[in-house]
């Protein structure tokens, strides 16, 4: 998706908020700015439903507009993206944050206890959350289904134009993972990774949570310990009492929802 597809996008949609322009039906809604006064987020003033953020995901190609779940907390007023000089590089930064948070190896492991299975379903027990487990999917079809299962927490829909929806958290100066004290922009540079291997996309934002759906998710042990490693150090606070390693790589085979959370 190019920049001036998606400038162009966002231009049309300041000069016409309905999205007619875009041969889009949108609910009523508004330009959020940035500090310049440059149109930088569509927000609906009221919650939308399931069919709408279908429509929009499976638009994405064709609008250059990426639909987000928000709840209306920092996007009513202008927002601060959080851009840097100089793209940061996703590896890079995954080698020094898996120095500073080294997930656990060996505390409460995944044996094929009863206990641990079930808690590894846990994911996939919302509806549509399971569907990629045996099969590739449209990442558009993927982020509608994922989507719909969180729209109680942010109910509102943000349309952003930028070149991934990893791009989406920086682009409106999410503060969520605040207490690392990062620049949002180094949890895009991962995101994207994710994107581009996972099918990986930003669907929500609400409070200090995160959630990608994923239409190529990890199929094998080995590709999902990689993986594992990658979210422990990305998101520290998913390790819990009863999380290692290889209980959280086992959780991620299969599975087409991801949640992330900051405290």
């Amino acid at each position: 998706m190019s920049e001036s597809n998606t400038a162009s996008s966002m231009a049309m949609l300041a000069a016409d908020p309905t999205g007619r322009q875009l041969g889009l039906q949108l609910p009523e809604g508004r330009i959020v700015p940035d500090p310049d006064g440059a149109p930088i987020l569509w927000l609906s003033d009221a919650a939308v439903d399931a069919p709408t953020m279908t429509r929009l995901h499976t638009d994405v190609e064709r609008t250059g507009l990426w639909p987000v779940a928000l709840n209306h907390e920092g996007y009513t007023e202008p927002v601060q993206p959080d851009w840097p000089s100089a793209p940061f590089d996703a590896d890079t930064v995954l080698a020094a944050w898996s120095t500073e948070y080294r997930p656990l190896t060996d505390y409460h492991d995944y044996d094929g206890c009863e206990t641990c299975e079930a808690m590894i379903q846990v994911p996939r027990t919302f509806p549509g959350a399971s569907f990629a487990a045996e099969t590739d999917h449209d990442p558009g079809q993927a982020a509608a289904v994922v989507v719909a299962d969180f729209l109680t927490e942010a109910p509102y829909l943000g349309l952003v134009t930028c070149e991934y929806s990893a791009d989406i958290p920086t682009a409106l100066g999410w503060s969520g993972p605040a207490n690392r004290h990062h620049e949002i922009a180094r949890f895009s540079a991962i995101l994207r990774k994710w994107e581009d291997r996972y099918g990986a996309r930003v669907v929500a934002l609400f409070g200090a949570s995160l959630v990608c759906s994923v239409a190529r998710p990890p199929r094998t042990l080995d590709q999902a310990l990689e993986l594992a490693k990658e979210q422990l150090a990305f998101c520290p606070d998913l390790t819990g009492e009863f999380l290692s390693l290889n209980f959280h790589a086992r959780s991620l085979i299969g599975t087409s929802s991801w949640s992330f959370w900051w405290d």
